[in-house]
Formats: structure tokens, sequence, C-alpha cells
């Protein structure tokens, strides 16, 4: 039904805007393919709704299934050029464009609810420890980049909230770029409508199930945070072929992409991954192409010396810059970085690692197939002509998408589909945008009718579910209570904390679960939450705990070095992780047990530097039945 309907308005759209001949007739041979294109793109995109069969989950009720019309009514007509809107256009931005941009800048602030405690930890924990004296790249780990936790790390305010403005700012950020990509596949109000609500619904939101909506700030790793680079570096490719000849400078090419490339090592290995498929694929088309060039204005011996010069470039700015890194970090701590905490969680996380999950062979993989098939042949189509200069940009696109898209590999949940989301569809419309001048071709047509579930479809999950009015109406929280929205420590655990005398600002160290942070400290009033931001180990514990023995003894032994003092270690007597007693044995070479308090559910032990002691030196206490003390509300004095 969705497949007819697509086709019937893509017949509308002929007979009003140009996406084919005009003396092409509507026949057999022109519609079949349509149709069989559609509905491949329809079964495609329907995979995303993994808790449920698509049809069944539209049918549940009209607003969905309004949601859906209406999605695919709008990304039909944005789809599809104006008859006399040239593929050459500059589409510049108009002033209600800005107001969208700067709403959807102002969205990127929320407050609430934003903070997933899990999600963050991975962020939070390491910035914590860099900010007590910690060194990436040896006694801190770090799972998710590199520049990405320094530049929060030096933000003022805690870490919770210097880490929220810094995600915040990336989202606001990627939202205008992704306004501006989607914006420019037309000329109409329907394109500035389109770009607005497809960036809003894809970028700010994750439907999991037919109950549940969330924030994308609550999950990091899946948003700006990893793949802002991606965005940037695609954006400045699309810029170069977009601008006039007489504007653009290979040297300019060259320097400008390297530079961005440069970046995303620097951002994150992971960021430099993506970055590099992106390129890469595009650098090297466009040395085919400026080779070709060359040997027409010059010998062959010298078309090939300007090739091996500038393709070596980005390879002599990749060895600068790790020269550079590596004397800068020898110089301030006095020794050489360890880079092997540089790529190790990539290969910790690799296809079939730790935290792998199995691929669903009738789930939303077939979402990402249907974009990369989609983008596969509008390169294929253009590049039956090695100087087509679309080429350039559209193999960007491609290795874009073909190395984001492997992320899914791996981690095979359904979310993170969700998560990859906003950025394939930033390739296809940038590829889409690329082949305006193809436009009249049947292939066109049909790339189009495939592409409208594509964009359809995500549209429809979220503005077509329940949750999204609650998920829009929450009351935020001013920055100074961000922290109210963490959770709080269990009552059992606070009893043994504070019979045992410890403070806020005291060092800490949970390693029962292994997954979460020391929870918030409640305030007498149970309004505010204070968190302890010191540890004597790196946090979350399965930060180091997922990693092979040998290299979290490593971990263990430099944080021993680098931090004398003592500090708590809280265990739990039921929720432990696997492996926990060989964990707590190489705690142990380090640092011995002087006294420990226990209770029914939690054990909490200091613990001083040297080797264990005597047994009997420890003093052991076990709880009975106590109320904990009532916490002050400053949060700046000795809490109780």
């Amino acid at each position: 039904l969705a497949t007819a309907s697509t086709t019937v308005l893509l017949d509308l759209a002929r007979r009003r805007h140009a996406i084919t001949r005009p003396d092409t007739r509507w026949d057999v041979s022109t519609t079949l393919p349509l149709l069989v294109t559609g509905l491949f793109g329809w079964v495609s995109a329907g995979s995303l709704i993994s808790w449920d069969s698509a049809v069944r989950w539209w049918a549940t009720s009209g607003w969905t299934a309004l949601a859906l019309l209406a999605a695919t009514i709008l990304t039909v007509f944005a789809l599809t050029p104006a008859r006399n809107e040239s593929a050459d256009d500059d589409l510049g931005l108009h002033w209600w464009d800005y107001v969208a941009i700067a709403a959807l800048a102002v969205f990127s602030f929320r407050t609430f609810p934003v903070v997933e405690f899990y999600h963050w930890g991975f962020y939070i924990g390491p910035i914590e420890q860099l900010r007590q004296g910690g060194r990436l790249l040896w006694d801190t780990p770090s799972q998710y980049g590199f520049l990405s936790l320094i530049i929060p790390t030096i933000l003022p305010g805690r870490a919770w909230a210097s880490f929220w403005f810094f995600q915040a700012s990336l989202f606001a950020m990627v939202a205008a770029l992704m306004y501006i990509a989607f914006r420019r596949l037309g000329s109409r109000w329907t394109n500035g409508l389109f770009a607005f609500v497809v960036t809003f619904t894809t970028l700010f939101f994750r439907p999991r199930s037919e109950s549940m909506i969330l924030p994308a700030q609550m999950t990091p790793s899946g948003g700006p945070v990893r793949f802002v680079w991606c965005f940037v570096l695609l954006t400045f490719i699309t810029g170069y072929f977009f601008r006039p000849s007489e504007k653009q400078s290979a040297r300019g090419f060259t320097i400008g992409g390297t530079t961005i490339w440069l970046a995303s090592i620097l951002w994150s290995p992971e960021g430099a991954i993506y970055c590099s498929a992106i390129w890469f694929s595009s650098y090297g088309v466009f040395l085919v192409e400026q080779m070709i060039e060359w040997r027409k204005t010059g010998t062959s011996s010298s078309a090939w010396s300007r090739l091996a010069k500038n393709a070596s470039i980005p390879i002599l700015g990749a060895v600068v810059l790790i020269v550079a890194a590596t004397l800068i970090y020898a110089a301030i701590s006095g020794a050489f970085p360890d880079w092997r905490g540089y790529y190790e969680y990539v290969l910790l996380y690799s296809r079939g690692g730790h935290g792998a999950h199995p691929m669903d062979p009738m789930g939303p993989i077939w979402y990402l197939m249907l974009l990369f098939l989609g983008l596969s042949t509008i390169l294929f189509c253009v590049a039956v002509d090695i100087h087509d200069p679309r080429l350039v940009v559209l193999a960007g696109v491609w290795g874009g998408a073909w190395a984001v898209g492997s992320y899914f590999v791996g981690e095979s949940r359904p979310v993170n589909a969700l998560s990859l989301t906003p950025f394939l569809l930033f390739c296809a419309a940038i590829a889409l945008r690329i082949i305006g001048a193809d436009r009249s071709t049947r292939w066109y047509a049909m790339i189009v009718a495939g592409m409208v579930p594509a964009f359809a479809v995500p549209i429809a999950l979220t503005l077509g579910h329940s949750g999204l009015p609650a998920a829009l109406t929450h009351e935020q929280l001013s920055p100074a209570r961000f922290t109210d929205q963490l959770p709080r420590m269990e009552p059992a655990l606070l009893e043994v904390l504070f019979h045992a005398d410890a403070q806020p600002g005291d060092s800490y160290v949970r390693i029962g679960d292994g997954r979460l942070m020391l929870p918030a400290w409640t305030t007498s009033d149970r309004r505010g939450a204070v968190m302890s931001d010191r540890s004597w180990l790196p946090k979350p514990y399965e930060i180091i705990g997922s990693l092979p023995a040998e290299r979290r003894q490593v971990y263990i032994d430099r944080n021993a070095e680098s931090d004398s003092s003592g500090g708590w270690l809280i265990q739990s007597k039921h929720d432990t992780m696997p492996g926990y007693a060989a964990l707590l044995t190489q705690i142990k070479r380090t640092r011995h047990e002087v006294k420990r308090f226990e209770n029914a559910d939690w054990i909490v032990s200091w613990m001083a530097i040297g080797s264990p002691r005597d047994a009997s030196a420890t003093d052991s206490t076990a709880l009975r039945t106590s109320s904990p003390p009532r916490l002050q509300t400053n949060p700046d004095s000795a809490l109780r």
C-alpha cells in the first residue's frame, strides 16, 4: 500500500516538477521498476521498527498512520526539485532557515533528561581522573577518544555539567550542518520544513520500544561526540565541489581536507577510521582526475612526480602529528606515551570482540543496506565518466557510509541503527544534491522511489511515537542543578559509608558490578545531589575490567604509582561482575585493606598503598541496623 501510494505521489510530483523527461510516459517499463524499488525501500526501512511488525505498529493508532502519510508526502515533494530549478543553483538560505537553525541549536542545550548514568560514566570517569592529575595514554584509559575528552576536561564547572555543555555544542553544530544539507535539496518552502523535521526527529530522539522514546543525548557514543568530524569533512568536500571554478584550489582542497582528517585522528581512533574512509576515498579520486589533467599539460614523468608529492601530504602530516604529540607529551610528563592505549579499545570492540551483539538477518541491517545500495547505485551511474568532478564528493560519501555503517556489524543492536541514521541520511542528502543534473533520467526516479521510505520512516518513528509529547514537555533544570537528575545512592550503601565516616571528598572505587560509578550523595532536603569525583583507579571499573588481564594490571600499577593516597573500595555482596575474584586479586597486588565495614549488602574497605599486611591488622566492623545521619544541604561543607 505504501509502495503504491509513493508511486502515485511520484507521478503527481512528475506532473508539476521535472523528475523525468517530459515526453516519458508512465508505462509498465517505467512504473514496474519504481514499484519494485519502492517495495524494497519500504520493507527495508520498516526493519527499523524492531519491537513489532512494521505493519502492525503503523496500524496501532490513527496518529502513527497519519505521521507516516505526512512524512511520505513531505519527503516526496522535498526530493523532487522544481522544474525551473537548476542543479547548479546556489540555493542560499533565507531568514526562516536561520530561525530554524537557531531553534535546533537551542534544543541542543536541553538539560533534562539527558543523562544515562552508565553511558555517561565512560566519559565522566576519565574526565574526573584527568582533573585529579591523570594522564591519557598512561594511567587514564579512554574508550572514546583523546581530544574528545581533553576539551570537556578543560571547560569550567563540574565534570557532568562541562560534558553536557560540550556535547550540546556538538549537537548544535551537527544540527546546523544537517539542516543545510537537507535544505539544499530544493528551493521551495517544503524543503525548509523537510530539513527541520528530518534533523529534529533523527538527531535528537531514539525510539526504543512502543512505549519508550529517549533523548539521543543520553548515549553520547551514538551521537555527534563520536561522528562530528565525519559531518565536518563531508561538508568541506561538498562545499569545495559547489565553489565557483575560479575559487577552487587543488592546494586548498588538499590542505583543508588533510587538516580535518588530522583533527579526527586527535579526536579518537574511531573518528580517524571513519574519516580515513571518507578522505582517502575522495582524495584518491581527486588525485586520479588531477593526474589526467597533469598528463595533458605536461610530461608523464612530471605528472607522476606531482602525484607522488600530493599523495604523500596526508601521510607526512600524520607522521608529523604523531612525532609532535610524542615529543610534547614527553616534555610535559617526562615519559613517552603508551600508544597502545590509543587504539586498544578499537581492537577490543571489533567484530566478535567484547560486547559484540549478533546480527539479526531480518533486522535493521536492511535499512543500512537500503541506503548503502542507493549510494552505491548513484556512484556507479556517475562513475561511467571518470572525468566527472562529482565523483570526488560521491566517493567520500560512499566511503563514509560504508565505514560508519560497519559500526553496526559488531554492535548489531537495533538502537545502533537509529544512532547511525542521522549521518547516513546526511550522506544520502549530499548524494541526491550532487546528482541533481540527472534528475530527468529514469534511474534518478528509481533512486527517489527507494530513498523516500529511507527518509519517511525515521521521521514517522519519532513523530508517530506516543511518548514524544512527554519527551518534549519535560521541565528543564538549570545548569547549576544539572546533577539533580543523577541516581541517588542506595540507603544500605549510605548506611555503611556513614558508619565508616566516609566523606564525598574521599577517593572511591566501586568494583561490585564494575559498570557504574558511585551514585550521588543526597542532601538533607533530598533535592540536591553531590557527586564524589575522586578515584584511585580508572572509573567506571569496567573501563579496565574489560581489558585483557595484563593491560588491566598495567593501569592498576600506574595508578598506584601516580596516586599514593588511600581510598575506599566498595564491593557489592550480590551484584558482582564475571571474574570478580581475579580482579580483586589484581588490585590487592598494589594495595592492602586497612579497615573494613560491611552490612548485609555492601563491603566498604579502606585501601592503602603497599603489599598486604597481617590480617590481624585489619579493622573489620559488621553493621547491624542504623539510620544514616542527615546530610547538610551545603555541598561544599563536610557532608555527614
